[in-house]
């Protein structure tokens, strides 16, 4: 359509104007219509959330802290990743035991209040490795009683831990920093700043031959969820293909390595000679090599392999016996 030309002509106007003043329009159309609210984000709402978002980063989070309770508690967890679900913060403190290791953290740059909860069963299971002890199943969960010095301790150095598998879980799609804000035995104790808000439960299984011995629970607000969707999906990896120039090259380059000269040097081994014998020896004397413990083939200092020397023919000559560990792969 050129600039200025009329999208009606006059008999259209004038045919719009006659239906107006007819009051034919007077109700509209299509009124009672019903119609569905529809949200742009809708796969992060509370009944439909996509939880491969971050199966990653609790796969991640599990190898971790595996081995982080392995180094600090001599604790061999046995553990798993449970459902993703949803939450209020209400439903959320119902299901927690008395007493708990309820931490309320910040995990910049996530917005809002994170919870990292220790069930006791499983800090009481810690406790008994730590001491030497089997993993255990509790026998306190629902008992009115709060954590002891020792579990308390304990629970820190688990808390300490999961932080550290948390940064290094989100690494790669994210830098986290967690900071512990409060810390308490019962959930009701923890001053949530919005308990109104909707979070995403992540549930870690604790068991010990097929028998549960307890949950931890790492608690995201939603809405810090979605914001950060973006960087939390990764992409699946593209793999780089080379040009025939960039093939060329890499393959006369291999070559050129192929061809650079290395100076290996037999050590025979280590003679133990005292002073007084070093002082006397003239030329034409003759040291025994008896027994010696080992002869190494060095590359240019390296150490790579371990071997017997001997002869062939008129020749001496070397025979490899076992490659070393510093030597190259």
């Amino acid at each position: 359509m050129a600039d200025g030309e009329r999208l009606l002509s006059e008999e259209e106007i004038d045919a719009i104007g006659d239906v107006v003043a007819s009051g034919e329009l007077s109700d509209g159309y299509n009124m009672n219509v019903e119609t569905t609210p529809f949200e742009l984000v809708s796969d992060l709402r509370k009944d439909g959330f996509d939880s491969s978002l971050l199966e990653p980063i609790n796969e991640r989070l599990i190898r971790h802290f595996r081995i982080l309770t392995k180094k600090e508690l001599n604790y061999q967890i046995e553990i798993t990743a449970g459902k993703i679900e949803t939450s209020n913060y209400d439903d959320l403190i119902q299901e927690v035991s008395v007493p708990a290791s309820v931490n309320l953290t910040r995990i910049a740059p996530l917005k809002g209040d994170s919870l990292v909860i220790l069930d006791s069963g499983v800090i009481d299971s810690c406790v008994d490795a730590w001491f030497g002890g089997g993993q255990r199943v509790s026998s306190f969960d629902g008992a009115e009683r709060q954590l002891s010095e020792t579990e308390k301790l304990v629970a820190k150095k688990m808390r300490i831990g999961i932080y550290a598998a948390l940064i290094e879980a989100w690494a790669p799609s994210l830098e986290v920093q967690c900071e512990l804000v409060q810390s308490e035995s019962e959930a009701r104790l923890v001053d949530v700043t919005d308990p109104s808000i909707i979070f995403v439960v992540n549930r870690f299984l604790v068991s010990q031959k097929d028998q549960s011995i307890g949950e931890i629970k790492v608690v995201y607000p939603l809405e810090s969820i979605k914001l950060l969707r973006g960087t939390i999906v990764v992409g699946p990896e593209t793999k780089i293909q080379q040009n025939r120039l960039e093939k060329i090259w890499s393959t006369k380059l291999r070559e050129a390595l192929h061809q650079v000269p290395f100076e290996a040097v037999v050590q025979a081994g280590e003679i133990p000679l005292p002073l007084g014998e070093l002082k006397e020896l003239k030329v034409g004397d003759t040291i025994p090599l008896k027994d010696l413990q080992e002869s190494v083939m060095k590359v240019n200092g390296l150490g790579l392999f371990d071997v017997e020397i001997g002869s062939r023919g008129s020749n001496t000559a070397i025979k490899i016996l076992s490659a070393r560990n510093e030597g190259l792969t």
